[in-house]
């Protein structure tokens, strides 16, 4: 069994027990999912640490404020390192306080052409933003 969508960031409990418990539960592989620049960083460290947890990088739609060249040139960099596996949460969410929608959607398309660039998944987050977001995908695949 795969968990396709952990933050393994914010667990408070000892890495090693956690994927032990999970790997008695029959979860053999997992994709750690990064929310800002740090998380993306250790989801990295965590893929390289233990062969069954894999990373995907990204900027949720919450930390997308000011995202610019930088901040997709850091992804891309990270993008291609062979324990990353998927692009990653972005999307878009206007129920919590964040990224003003400009800003959510300015870096949801860079995420979208990250990945056709990179040929990997796209990890998408939508909350309160359902028709938004399905502007945003039509528009992407123009």
């Amino acid at each position: 069994m795969v968990d396709s969508h952990t933050h393994l960031h914010l667990l408070k409990a000892p890495l090693s027990d956690v994927l032990g418990d999970a790997d008695q539960a029959g979860v053999t592989r997992m994709v750690t999912v990064g929310t800002d620049a740090e998380s993306c960083r250790e989801a990295l460290r965590t893929a390289e640490a233990f062969p069954q947890v894999f990373a995907a990088v990204g900027r949720h739609p919450n930390q997308a404020t000011g995202f610019g060249d930088g901040d997709l040139d850091e992804l891309r960099d990270m993008a291609s390192h062979e324990r990353c596996v998927a692009i990653g949460e972005t999307g878009l969410d206007y129920y919590r306080s964040g990224a003003t929608p400009e800003e959510q959607r300015h870096a949801f398309l860079a995420h979208i052409e990250l990945a056709r660039e990179t040929g990997k998944p796209l990890v998408i987050h939508t909350r309160d933003a359902v028709e938004d977001r399905q502007r945003v995908d039509r528009k992407s695949v123009v």
